[in-house]
């Protein structure tokens, strides 16, 4: 089982897995930092940052999975 799996690269539902969980705390800090700073120009920058990663996320699964 986990030779196939490694084999595989460990999809799940046509999309890499690891590099989803990666973005996703990335993002989840992004977001954590710039709503703490929310009073300066970095925090919102920051903020952005965050949203547009999930966003970007979200969008890239949809994509993939359109795609098959």
């Amino acid at each position: 089982m986990l030779v196939a799996l490694a084999n595989r690269g460990f999809c799940v539902g046509m999309i890499t897995f690891w590099p989803h969980v990666g973005v996703t705390f990335i993002a989840i800090a992004l977001i954590a930092v710039g709503f703490t700073l929310r009073a300066r120009p970095q925090g919102i920058f920051l903020l952005t940052l965050g949203v547009l990663s999930m966003l970007g996320l979200v969008v890239y699964t949809i994509l993939k999975a359109v795609a098959a």
